[in-house]
């Protein structure tokens, strides 16, 4: 696709904005205050308009809720309890299909009510099917994360009606989880490969699972998952009632429909766009150079405007080191990805999302399905390596029809990186400065975002911290050993034995 040239577009009234324009090459560096200027006009800000995205339709709700559905009276007495009351686009479209036992894939925009169009036509099987203790439902997720939400709105709807569900997933203790599916249940939400291992071990049966549902489907595919699903696919009878929900589809999951789902109903909630993007969110981005990103968000993240912030980087170390940074310099922060126990990961989320912590910085693991109803700005200080990213990055905010912010720091040289990424999506991306910020500083001392200048910090740490201790102390445990030995050796004035063969050679004992 071509891309489109930058034009200029006009806002007035912005909060972080300047009212100069932003030069191609990224923000010079300031002027002389004595310099004498012309007077202009308010000159417009850029906007990366490569190719905007269509109008969206007019969003039109059942007026009727889900009492239109003929669902049965105890699921709607749990919907109504739960806070559900009219159903959005993605389920006013979904559930005719999937509860006339209709195989289906779903492709709409993140946060749009995915979870509610799965779960209550599960329910629906559940209610009218016998139970027992094998499981008759399965419902897979890439993540635990997105395992554990989606445990806890089924609990939601799913407990009032007697139906039990068990998580099933990686980085907790296999042996509470295996007597749960022993005990019996319903229900099981997985990822794969705890599934897999379980399944191997015995504890989970398959046998009466008749209805399945993949989650996510598309970011299984980017984490490698799909052997792993085709396995657990397999274990499952035939037939079976498969529902298959995702963001995007690739024509890796359409050929994954094409073999493991019969003749399913596709349903795409934005038929226009691509790759759909909430309408509630407003897109910006600057260009600032690479050791400056640090500095500019603990300048952003100081302003009170910014209710919660989830800041996404590339790679584990980034994720760790830019929260430390934050924590000395700017608000308190902590870290989520997949380096961390699930204990430390669940108890970051949880205060992530109580509101007890304001800042959150996260690898893509947090970019899928993770409902944070209070989040107002998604903040990309690593730049997504492709569009599909960047499209489920922003998407963690603006939930259900909401509004929100996305900020995106670009380096000048990703400057077409940021240009492809806007063509790829369909949206418009505002180039804007942020008033209060030097962008011409240059940062003091080393940057700990880069491995190796960590280790050279941590090394000069570690050289400071020797050279305060007493000499006595100083030097390595070997050497310190090494010096008393020498010293009891020269008190006792006993010589050095001689190596009584020199040459190394094994002497033969005489017969």
């Amino acid at each position: 696709m071509p891309g489109y040239p930058l034009r200029s577009h006009a806002r007035q009234g912005h909060p972080h904005s300047l009212r100069s324009p932003i030069p191609a090459d990224g923000p010079s560096a300031p002027t002389r205050p004595d310099a004498p200027t012309a007077p202009t006009s308010p000159a417009p800000r850029l906007v990366c308009s490569f190719r905007c995205a269509p109008p969206r339709s007019t969003i039109t709700f059942v007026t009727d809720g889900f009492a239109s559905f003929d669902l049965p009276s105890p699921l709607l007495d749990a919907l109504a309890e739960a806070g559900f009351s009219t159903p959005l686009p993605v389920q006013r479209d979904t559930l005719p299909p999937a509860l006339s036992g209709r195989d289906v894939v779903v492709s709409a925009e993140t946060g749009s009510g995915k979870t509610l169009a799965f779960l209550i036509p599960l329910a629906v099987r559940l209610l009218a099917s016998s139970s027992g203790v094998e499981p008759r439902a399965l419902i897979l997720a890439p993540t635990r994360e997105l395992a554990a939400q989606v445990r806890q709105v089924a609990d939601t709807i799913l407990a009032p009606l007697g139906l039990i569900s068990v998580l099933v997933t990686g980085g907790t203790p296999r042996q509470p989880q295996a007597r749960a599916l022993k005990d019996g249940c319903d229900l099981v939400i997985a990822t794969p490969g705890r599934l897999l291992d379980h399944a191997r071990r015995g504890a989970f049966c398959a046998d009466r699972c008749t209805n399945v549902v993949l989650d996510e489907a598309d970011r299984m595919l980017d984490l490698g998952f799909l052997p792993d699903v085709r396995r657990c696919l397999e274990l499952l009878p035939i037939p079976r009632h498969t529902l298959l929900f995702s963001a995007t589809i690739p024509t890796a999951i359409e050929e994954l429909a094409a073999e493991m789902l019969d003749d399913p109903a596709r349903i795409r909630a934005e038929e226009d766009v691509a790759h759909p993007v909430p309408a509630g969110i407003r897109h910006e981005a600057t260009l600032v150079r690479a050791p400056m990103k640090r500095l500019l968000l603990v300048h952003l993240l100081k302003d009170d405007a910014i209710g919660s912030a989830l800041v996404f980087v590339n790679s584990r170390f980034r994720c760790g080191a830019l929260a430390r940074v934050l924590n000395d310099e700017g608000p308190p922060a902590d870290s989520l990805h997949a380096g961390r126990t699930q204990e430390d990961r669940d108890a970051a989320l949880a205060a992530f999302r109580e509101g007890t912590l304001r800042v959150l910085i996260a690898t893509d693991l947090a970019e899928r399905g993770l409902d944070l109803r209070r989040l107002t700005h998604v903040i990309n200080f690593d730049l997504p390596k492709k569009a599909e990213r960047y499209l489920h990055r922003v998407g963690r905010t603006a939930r259900a029809f909401g509004e929100g912010t996305a900020i995106t720091l670009a380096a000048p040289p990703e400057k077409d990186d940021l240009q492809r990424i806007a063509e790829g999506v369909g949206v418009e991306i505002e180039l804007v400065t942020y008033e209060g910020f030097d962008y011409g500083q240059r940062p003091e001392g080393l940057d700990p975002l880069i491995p190796r200048q960590d280790l050279r910090r941590k090394e000069e740490e570690r050289q400071r911290k020797a050279d305060e201790r007493p000499k006595w102390k100083q030097g390595t445990p070997t050497k310190q050993k090494s010096a008393f030995w020498e010293r009891a050796r020269k008190a006792r004035k006993t010589p050095t034995p001689r190596n009584p063969n020199p040459g190394g050679r094994k002497r033969r004992r005489s017969p």
